[in-house]
């Protein structure tokens, strides 16, 4: 008996970059699946307000189910609206990295539950800007609207830029801070907790729920 499916977004329920919702064959899928309760959960390296609508989209604030957001780094049960873990950056690490992009003139942004803050726009983040029903917020000074848990920092650029300054990046940034660095696409580097992982996030959260 299949008591529940975890599904990927870009390249699996959707093509890579196609928005926040699902088209409608998908739509009705997913809720045929739910009716059946089945649990669905969404699973996804997008911060969370790319994630979140589409919960909505299928009904899961009815039928239940988990939206897994920012490769891992926070869970939510969409029904009750409760956060089942969160893999949090400390405020002095978004801060290192933050100076560290603005030293070497990168693009650097930071989620928060209502929106994005970065320094300046770039093509990764416009993309981003399209694939999540989010505010981005440009501004110099990242500790003004620090106000809540930080699960993901992103760093963008050009593909030649982020090709050339990637392992330089990825080991000064690793030895001085407690996350690890992923490239995430060619013009987007996502930095998250060293413990966060996409995969264990989905094995702790059915743990919790009792589905093995």
């Amino acid at each position: 008996m299949i008591r529940a499916i975890v599904c990927d977004l870009d390249g699996s329920l959707m093509n890579p970059s196609s928005g926040i919702y699902v088209n409608e064959v998908v739509k009705e899928a997913l809720i045929e699946v739910e009716k059946k309760k089945v649990l669905v959960i969404l699973n996804s390296a997008r911060c969370f307000q790319g994630v979140y609508p589409l919960s909505k989209q299928i009904l899961m604030q009815d039928f239940g189910g988990y939206v897994i957001s920012c490769n891992g780094a926070h869970c939510l049960d969409v029904k009750m609206k409760k956060t089942m873990f969160e893999y949090v950056i400390s405020n002095n690490d978004v801060s290192f990295i933050w100076q560290y992009a603005q030293k070497h003139n990168l693009g650097v942004g930071y989620s928060q539950p209502d929106y994005f803050v970065a320094n300046k726009m770039t093509h990764g983040f416009e993309l981003d800007m399209h694939n999540c029903d989010v505010d981005y917020i440009l501004t110099n000074h990242m500790e003004k609207y620090l106000k809540n848990s930080v699960w993901k920092v992103s760093i963008s650029d050009t593909k030649s830029r982020i090709d050339s300054i990637y392992d330089e990046m990825k080991s000064r940034i690793e030895s001085n801070c407690n996350v690890k660095v992923v490239h995430s696409t060619d013009t987007m580097i996502d930095i998250i907790h060293k413990d966060c992982e996409k995969l264990n996030s989905v094995n702790r959260l059915l743990e919790n729920i009792n589905i093995s």
